[in-house]
């Protein structure tokens, strides 16, 4: 499975954060509107679709939503935190 062929949803809760897909797969554009916080924290999701995905931990095969968070078939695969420099 290639992760170039699957959707990767980059949200945020800051309204001054706008994301824009570009036209290349899983390529976006990030713009901050004027604010006073110093940074702004970005979540990427992995849409599962129908797949599942297994990890090797402890010896053991682990379903990837055992050890990720999971909303609406999603799978949280990180949070960056990018500071705002003016």
């Amino acid at each position: 499975m290639s992760i170039r062929n699957n959707d990767i949803n980059i949200v945020t809760s800051n309204e001054q954060v706008k994301i824009k897909e570009t036209d290349k797969p899983n390529q976006y554009l990030v713009a901050v509107d004027s604010t006073k916080a110093s940074f702004v924290e970005l979540e990427m999701w992995f849409e599962m679709e129908k797949h599942v995905i297994l990890l090797y931990q402890k010896s053991k095969w682990v379903n990837i939503t055992d050890v990720y968070p999971v909303k609406d078939n999603r799978i949280l695969i990180d949070k960056v935190k990018l500071k705002i420099i003016n």
